[in-house]
């Protein structure tokens, strides 16, 4: 259903990883996020966020990543005293 955005949002391969996900659909708007050390009880979990990506999916009733419209994914690098932030996009 193209009036409707999906995106979701996940902090990946550093500590602390999790998803949120926002939705548009039904004219209100709907956020839900959450850590994947809530989920798999390992504080500051650096897992990937497969749980939550899981629950982000479910608490939307969304079959599949197919049903997003978008995906970011956002981590953060060490070089020497600067960080570089990076992002990357997935469009259907």
């Amino acid at each position: 259903d193209r009036s409707r955005m999906i995106v979701l949002g996940l902090k990946c391969y550093s500590h602390d990883t999790g998803a949120a996900i926002i939705s548009d659909q039904g004219g209100s708007l709907k956020i839900y996020a959450t850590a994947e050390a809530y989920l798999n009880r390992r504080k500051h979990s650096s897992a990937y966020p497969l749980i939550s990506i899981a629950y982000c999916l479910g608490a939307l009733c969304l079959d599949s990543l197919d049903d997003v419209g978008l995906i970011c994914m956002t981590t953060t690098w060490k070089l020497g005293r600067r960080k570089i932030l990076s992002s990357a996009t997935k469009m259907h």
